[in-house]
């Protein structure tokens, strides 16, 4: 409730001032009518006395006011820039996270570690994406980049702000950066350093919108999958805009100074004052604000001040301009681990003039009150004197008080007069700076939870997890206790974005989260790593018999249907679980353990859960040795087809051939597809693999036809990855018409999972490929559960029955009879049938009793290089 105030301030105002002159009247008539006797003399000296302290109690009240306001100011001005300094350092530990997560991310370990092949595109298209993201939500980013440090530091992917929207840059416009600090100092650091740039004018050609603009550069190495850094993430900070976002609490009147360590105006309220070292000059906020140059001796961490600065020269007008009287706040803000010998100046200041804008009013009630107390005091001097000094002292004591302790003491605000006004003015004042005060806590606070927590969830993030991780295990460590880390992965939650969006995903995230953390005890932490990876933390843990009933719960928890816009979602889980002190001492290896038993749990089938052992380590690091060993077959072409002649039965000739992949490894091996492909089904890598060998067997085929030899059709697995793509067929049209390979002399083997999952598709890409020539077969007929309807329907015209159904004859019944029914259905259908894996003369003559076409396998010959099969075909010609 605000206090109440005179209805008429200007009618007391205006009696005061009759009352004054008619005591003046009164006493110049007694003066002319008598002489000045001994009473008149002590009622004038007491009069004399009584204007004497009025006056001086106005003055030293306003003097005291515009003191307390500029010490408030200075006070406030250095509570505002420490909060703006946390600000700052908030933002650069935000920026340094969001920096490491980039230079973590597999997708930047992939590109920096290969060359640039159509294998890339996938990791690319990611990383662009995240780029895009963190840009959306970060507006002072104005670049952020990957760079290689092959090719003169090339960049290898960039996305730039423009104005108000995001550009991509075009793989042909990247640029070579190893010229820069920022590339070759970050590429010198080890893997888990960062690198600070100073802020400077950045000239860097292809900086677009930070071009010629204050810029702040973070980096961080990035490493290959071997493990040696092979690249740099960077991101590019507007200072501008960085400042804008920070400041935009602060009144408009508030002046920002920042400053490098060796006082250079970085930000300055006259722009040309700025960045004088970019242009050859030397300005100083040591010869502007002499009083600084203590932060820089390292004497002070912080100061307030009010002063004039020296005139300054505009160099764009060369008009002297000069200084006005400030009140300011400057402090020192380190860099930390990010720069230790570097720091920053940051300072607020405030026109004087501002600051005693409110006491102009103050000053004004003060005179009327002294020439009404004056011409008051002739008549009662020793009365009123009294009256008018308890007030008075009452309020110099308050303002003294709050001017201390920032706490308002007694004040006469229920005087109708000027000093109640001003009490009352007093008390506005504290409530105005106390409410600021306040907001600015209230706003780091916020800031500081959104920090340390997921904004999706309110769940703690990684940062506040690690920190929980950190006491509990210090905890356990005091205890005696065990303590279980479990690491939960949802099974295909991508399917439910990809078809209901990621509105509704969103919404399941939140759901599992209220879910987990209902079936947790308060001492337990359940935390969001990003996407659909939670960890949950259990403190206190007796025996695992405790770890393995929660972690039950949880995974029949995350089972239960979740009714979201009219329809009930079912979900799965996959959870890795590592225990302290068991599995690791450390938070990190805990986490990674844990990951590493949560891939074993999804391996073995998803939905179920698996506690870590120390094979899990050894394995994972295989499978990524292998992947990487997998890419760079890919980059020098180590996959190449073997080939194996398809033979028919009735003649004996060669009439086909299977094109069969192979990997010549670096170390002299020569692996089968048993080897590799079902980590390269698992990567996504199978579809490279497919397109290497399609491309070769393709340019082989017209190899041999142009040079008189005629392997009849020759056939090419393609993968079920490969199957499900929609461009499958352009592809496959694109690889013919690079080679020159005649569509006739090609033939596909598909697996019968594929049109099985997606019919339609199926038929519709399937007979894009039979019209333009290329001969289809099923390849592996009888493993899957094919639907007669649909094949009927497919544009092909070979079935391959299985090598499981062959390998057992004549001892397996089953086996022949299941034989025996696949010719019978290819016959009735007028389609070829060929029998693969024939091993034994046995094998081959009951093939050819039950009016099999054709063969392939060991029987006839394994699978054989170009010049072996080259020596069968020149055989072939001249038979």
């Amino acid at each position: 409730m605000k206090p109440s105030t005179d209805k008429h301030p200007g009618d007391h105002q205006k009696r005061s001032h009759d009352e004054s002159q008619s005591g003046k009247a009164t006493v110049g008539s007694e003066l002319r009518q008598k002489k000045l006797g001994i009473g008149l003399k002590l009622g004038l000296l007491l009069s004399v006395f009584a204007v004497m302290a009025s006056g001086l109690t106005g003055y030293y009240t306003f003097t005291q006011s515009r003191s307390m306001l500029v010490k408030s100011a200075e006070s406030e001005l250095l509570t505002s820039t420490q909060v703006l300094g946390r600000r700052l350092s908030i933002v650069l530990a935000e920026i340094e996270s969001n920096v490491r997560l980039l230079s973590q991310m597999p997708s930047a370990h992939i590109l920096v570690g290969s060359p640039q092949n159509e294998s890339d595109d996938q990791p690319r298209d990611h990383l662009t994406q995240v780029f895009i993201n963190i840009l959306n939500l970060h507006p002072e980013y104005f670049q952020i980049r990957l760079v290689g440090q092959a090719n003169y530091g090339k960049e290898l992917v960039r996305v730039d702000r423009e104005a108000d929207k995001l550009s991509v840059v075009p793989q042909i416009q990247l640029q070579e950066k190893a010229q820069y600090p920022y590339v070759y100092e970050t590429l010198g650091l080890e893997p888990d350093k960062i690198y600070l740039s100073r802020i400077n004018i950045n000239h860097e050609f292809g900086a677009h919108q930070g071009l010629n603009k204050p810029t702040l550069q973070m980096a961080a190495p990035v490493t290959s999958t071997q493990g040696d850094v092979a690249g740099l993430i960077v991101i590019n900070i507007d200072l501008d805009g960085l400042f804008k976002l920070l400041q935009a609490d602060l009144p408009s009147n508030i002046l920002l100074y920042l400053t490098n360590q060796e006082g250079d105006f970085l930000i300055h309220p006259d722009r040309s004052q700025e960045f004088g070292f970019d242009r050859g000059r030397s300005i100083l906020i040591q010869d502007s604000f002499p009083a600084t140059e203590e932060l820089f001796n390292n004497t002070l961490s912080s100061l307030v001040f009010n002063m004039s600065p020296p005139p300054t020269r505009d160099f764009s007008t060369g008009l002297i301009i000069p200084g006005r009287e400030l009140a300011g706040a400057f402090t020192k803000l380190p860099l930390g681990e990010l720069a230790p010998d570097r720091f920053l100046v940051l300072g607020l200041a405030i026109p004087l003039e501002s600051v005693f804008a409110g006491t102009h009013q103050l000053g004004r009630n003060i005179i009327h009150i002294v020439i009404a107390f004056s011409v008051l005091a002739i008549l009662v001097a020793m009365i009123t004197s009294r009256a008018v000094s308890k007030p008075l002292n009452m309020m110099v004591n308050a303002v003294r008080r709050f001017s201390d302790k920032h706490v308002m003491g007694e004040l006469p605000i229920k005087q109708n007069d000027e000093i109640g006004l001003l009490a009352r003015t007093f008390m506005e004042m504290q409530s105005l700076l106390t409410s600021h005060l306040d907001d600015l806590h209230q706003k780091e606070r916020h800031l500081h939870h959104l920090a340390q927590h997921d904004t999706l969830t309110n769940l703690p993030n990684r940062m506040l997890l690690f920190d929980r991780m950190r006491h509990a295990i210090a905890k356990a460590h005091r205890t005696d206790k065990q303590l279980a880390l479990i690491f939960i992965d949802l099974d295909r939650f991508k399917d439910i974005n990809d078809s209901l969006g990621h509105a509704v995903g969103d919404e399941v995230i939140k759901s599992v989260a209220q879910n987990l953390a209902r079936l947790l005890r308060d001492e337990d932490t359940v935390a969001r790593l990003g996407g659909d990876e939670f960890i949950v933390v259990l403190e206190a843990v007796d025996n695992i018999q405790q770890v393995t009933s929660t972690t039950q719960k949880l995974l029949l928890k995350l089972q239960q249907p979740i009714h979201l816009e009219g329809q009930d979602l079912y979900l799965s889980a996959s959870m890795g679980i590592s225990l302290y002190p068991q599995d690791g001492d450390d938070a990190e290896t805990l986490l990674r353990n844990a990951d590493a038993a949560m891939y074993r749990a999804k391996e073995e089938g998803r939905n179920m859960f698996h506690f870590y052992t120390e094979d899990m380590t050894t394995s994972a690091l295989a499978r990524v040795n292998l992947e990487g060993e997998i890419r760079q077959a890919l980059d020098y072409g180590g996959f190449i087809p073997y080939y194996q002649p398809q033979i028919d039965l009735e003649t004996g000739e060669l009439i086909g051939i299977e094109a069969l992949a192979r990997w010549h490894h670096t170390d002299g091996r020569l692996l089968t597809p048993s080897d590799f492909i079902a980590l390269a089904e698992d990567t996504g890598l199978i579809e490279s693999i497919g397109i290497q060998i399609l491309e070769s067997a393709c340019h082989q085929i017209k190899t041999w036809y142009d040079s008189g030899l005629n392997p009849g059709r020759v056939a090419v697995n393609i993968s079920g990855k490969q199957l499900r793509k929609r461009d499958l067929s352009s592809k496959v049209f694109a690889i013919l018409t690079k080679t020159q390979c005649d569509p006739k002399w090609l033939e596909l083997e598909i697996t019968e999972s594929f049109f099985m999952d997606r019919p339609d598709d199926a038929i519709a890409i399937l007979e894009d490929l039979r019209e333009a020539g290329i001969e289809l077969a099923i390849d592996d007929f009888g493993t899957g559960y094919s639907s007669l309807s649909y094949l009927k329907h497919l544009p092909i015209s070979k079935l391959k029955i299985d090598r499981s159904f062959i390998g057992n004859i004549p001892v397996d019944e089953d086996d022949k009879t299941i034989t025996c029914a696949i010719i019978a259905l290819a016959k009735s259908l007028e389609l070829r049938v060929i029998a693969e894996g024939v091993e034994t003369e046995q094998q081959h003559n009951f093939l050819v009793t039950e009016g099999c076409d054709e063969a392939q396998g060991f029987y006839y010959s394994q699978a054989v290089t170009v010049g072996e099969i080259e020596n069968m075909l020149k055989k072939k010609a001249t038979a």
